[in-house]
C-alpha cells in the first residue's frame, strides 16, 4: 500500500532502514528497497527537520568530495554545485543524488524520492533549486518528490489497507501534518 502511494506497482523484495549501500561512502538512507522488477529505491524522508544536512567545508569533507563525489557527480550536477562551500551546503541532497548515480554508474535502475512536508516550504524550494541543477536527464527523471500529506491520506482513503495502520496513518498525519 505504501510503495502504491508512491507510485510504484512491483512488489517489495528488500527493505532496509537506515541502509549503508556503499562502505567506502559511508552516509546511510533512511530507507532503501528493491522490487521484483530489478528497481532500487533510496528514500530521503524529512519529518519534522526544518533543513536538509549540511557538511563542513573542512579538510576532510574536501577529500571526500575530491576522491569520492565528484568522480560520480561530474556530468551529472552542474559544476557550480561541485565546488566549496555550495557542494556542502547542499550535501545532504547531493549525497543522495550521488547514490542514484552510483546505482546508474553500476548498470543498476534506481530512482530516488524525497518524502518531505508540502507545508515545509523551505524544504521544498531548497530541493527544487537543487534539482534544477541536476542536468542529466536520466538522473533528473529518476528523482521523485512525494508529500507526507499526500501519501498519507492515500493511505488513510485506500480501502485495501488494514484498520490498525490506518489507524496509525491517522495517528501520524495529526503529529506530522500542519
Amino acid at each position: 500500500m505504501l510503495l502504491d502511494a508512491l507510485g510504484q506497482t512491483a512488489g517489495l523484495t528488500t527493505c532496509k532502514l537506515e541502509a549503508v549501500p556503499d562502505s567506502t561512502e559511508g552516509t546511510n538512507l533512511d530507507a532503501l528497497w528493491i522490487t521484483d522488477d530489478g528497481v532500487t529505491t533510496l528514500c530521503e524522508v524529512k519529518l519534522s527537520e526544518a533543513e536538509f544536512g549540511t557538511a563542513k567545508d573542512d579538510l576532510e569533507h574536501n577529500d571526500k568530495l575530491a576522491s569520492i563525489y565528484l568522480p560520480i557527480l561530474t556530468g551529472h550536477v552542474d559544476s557550480t554545485l561541485l565546488k566549496a562551500p555550495e557542494f556542502f551546503e547542499a550535501y545532504q541532497i547531493l549525497r543522495n543524488v550521488w547514490h542514484l548515480c552510483n546505482l546508474h554508474k553500476k548498470q543498476e535502475t534506481g530512482r530516488l524520492i524525497f518524502l518531505l512536508p508540502k507545508a515545509n516550504t523551505f524544504l521544498d524550494k531548497e530541493l527544487a533549486r537543487v534539482l534544477a541543477m541536476v542536468t542529466n536527464p536520466v538522473i533528473r527523471a529518476s528523482i521523485f518528490v512525494f508529500y507526507i500529506e499526500n501519501v498519507l491520506e492515500s493511505l488513510i482513503k485506500d480501502p485495501s489497507c488494514p484498520l490498525d495502520l490506518r489507524m496509525h496513518t491517522k495517528e501520524m498525519k495529526v503529529k506530522y501534518v500542519i
